[in-house]
C-alpha cells in the first residue's frame, strides 16, 4: 500500500501515513517505522526545550533529563546527574 500524500507531506517508508516534511530528521519518532528519523546524517538539531543525545541522533524534552528514567537510546540522560 501507498499513501498519495498532500503537497509538502511526505510517506512514511511502510506505505499508509504522510507526515509533515518539516518533521524529517527532528529526533522524534513520526512514523510508525521510524523511517522519518532514518538517513538523517550524523547529528539532529534539538528545540531549546530538548535535551540532545550525546550519540547526537536523539532529542529529549529537558524535564526528561536526570529523571531516573533512561530515555536517550545511550543513556547520556541520566549521566552527571549529581545525588
Amino acid at each position: 500500500i501507498t499513501t498519495a500524500c498532500l503537497p509538502e507531506y511526505v510517506p512514511c517508508l511502510d506505505g499508509y501515513f504522510c507526515i509533515s516534511n518539516k518533521w524529517l530528521c527532528d529526533g522524534w519518532m513520526d512514523c510508525y517505522d521510524d523511517s522519518d528519523e532514518k538517513n538523517c546524517g550524523l547529528y539532529v538539531l534539538c528545540a531549546p526545550n530538548q535535551f540532545s543525545c550525546q550519540s547526537g541522533d536523539q532529542c529529549i524534552y529537558l524535564s526528561w533529563k536526570c529523571d531516573q528514567i533512561r530515555d536517550c537510546a545511550d543513556g547520556s540522560d541520566e549521566t552527571n546527574c549529581g545525588k
